[in-house]
Order: structure tokens, then sequence, then C-alpha cells
């Protein structure tokens, strides 16, 4: 078969040397392309798994960063409510204290007014006999 068809194309001269030299080349360009085709899939389907393995990567990077940030805000948050109940619990000590100074300092004075009402009014009787 390939005889004949050789023998046919030199029937026409050049003309079928040029056609049957643009079929072996399409045919050769064709199985290239098809090589080249895989080759570019394999390749991007490479491309596509790196892609996805960095993705991944920073992915997993900020959610580490993330999570320590949380930890961190969670320790200063817990700070500042420990300092706030040290304060509130120095104030209401203090606050304790203070009412009590007042309640015995307001007693002393009530006797002490009251001694002196006594006082003056002993001197009043005692002066006006």
């Amino acid at each position: 078969m390939t005889d004949a068809l050789l023998n046919t194309l030199l029937d026409y001269g050049a003309l079928g040397l040029f056609a049957g030299f643009m079929v072996w080349q399409h045919l050769t360009m064709t199985k290239r392309q098809h090589e080249d085709q895989k080759v570019v899939a394999g390749r991007a389907d490479a491309m596509q798994t790196r892609f996805e393995e960095k993705l991944s990567e920073l992915a997993e990077k900020y959610e580490t960063r993330e999570e320590a940030l949380r930890e961190r805000y969670d320790s200063v948050v817990k700070d500042y409510q420990e300092r706030n109940e040290e304060v509130r619990e120095s104030v209401l000590h203090k606050l304790s204290d203070l009412d009590a100074k007042m309640t015995t300092g307001l007693g002393e004075m009530r006797a002490h007014y009251q001694e002196a009402k006594l006082h003056q009014l002993a001197k009043a009787k005692g002066g006006g006999k």
C-alpha cells in the first residue's frame, strides 16, 4: 500500500512529492502537538498541585498566627480583668475602712458634743444658783 501511494505521488511529480511532504508534516506536527499537550497538561497539573500546597501552607500559617494573636489577646484581657478585680477589691476594702472610721468618728463626735452640751447645761444651772 505504501508503494502504491508513493508511485501515485511520484506520478504527479514535484506537486505529488510536495503533497506527500505536507501530509507527512501534518501527521508529524499533530503527533508532536498531542505530546506537547500532554506535557503542558502534566505541568499544569503539577503547578496546580504546588499552588494548592502553597495555599494550604499559607492558610495554616495564617491560622497559627491568628491563634497566637487570640492567645495573646486573651492573656492581655485576663490581665486587665485581674487588675480590675484587684483595684475593685482594694477600693471596696478602703471604703469599708473609711466607713468604719467615719462611724467611729461620728460616734466620738456625738459623745463629745453630748458631753459639751451636758457641761454647758451644768454651767448654766450652776451659774444660775
